[in-house]
């Protein structure tokens, strides 16, 4: 049986493809809300293009903090913003996105970002950031913890919006500052990372799920993340 044309390009559209060409199409419409009735901190409400300028920014903190493409990054949250605004950065970013189960205790966290190698992780409420510190020490590849409930930066810990704050900074003295594009080179095909070792019966699909399209890191983002490394 052939394949329609329209049905073989979907097939090979990546995530990133398909989120930009939803902001392009709907830039000023509501894609994501938080409600202070429904357990967030407030009430939140960000655009389609806003939703893609904090994802800008946040990675190209990341790719100024030093993360690869290829690298791990992980995301240890509930049911806020935080973890698609994060999720898209890290794609934008050319690294791994690997999601952690807001109910997994310090053994299994510890667990699944050694196996999956993590160097980064986000996460959303203090409890969760005493997890993640409680067994940091654990995790040589760990490098940067990044938390939306802090009361200030200190070592490896940046809060949140410090965090998006300084990707913004590096895409505002760039010079090419334009929107993100995705590389020729992603075909649709994801890569996904599993366990390899005992996650306590948290393994595969059940523990720790990792994807990212095959390409790399939009050049005005990673200029810009380039610029800030040389001035810092």
């Amino acid at each position: 049986m052939t394949v329609p044309l329209r049905e073989v390009q979907e097939m090979h559209d990546t995530m990133l493809a398909t989120f930009l060409s939803r902001v392009r199409a709907t830039p000023d419409r509501v894609a994501l809300e938080e409600l202070a009735a429904g357990g967030a901190p407030a009430d939140l409400s960000l655009t389609w293009t806003q939703w893609r300028e904090a994802s800008r920014s946040f990675a190209a903190a990341l790719i100024a903090d030093g993360v690869q493409r290829g690298d791990r990054v992980a995301i240890l949250a509930g049911n806020r913003a935080l973890w698609p605004i994060a999720d898209i950065g890290i794609l934008m970013a050319g690294a791994i996105s690997a999601g952690v189960y807001p109910t997994s205790a310090p053994a299994q966290i510890r667990e699944l970002l050694s196996d999956c190698g993590a160097v980064a992780i986000v996460v959303d409420t203090a409890d969760q950031l005493q997890k993640v510190t409680s067994v940091a020490h654990e995790l040589p590849s760990l490098r940067r913890i990044v938390a939306a409930e802090l009361e200030a930066s200190s070592g490896i810990v940046r809060r949140w919006r410090d965090y998006l704050g300084q990707g913004a900074s590096a895409l505002a003295s760039s010079a090419e500052t334009g929107d993100p594009h995705v590389s020729s080179h992603c075909d649709g095909d994801f890569r996904s990372v599993e366990p390899s070792g005992d996650s306590g019966g948290l393994c595969g699909a059940t523990g720790v799920a990792c994807a990212v399209p095959n390409g790399v890191a939009p050049l005005g983002i990673r200029r810009a993340a380039s610029q800030a490394q040389a001035s810092s």
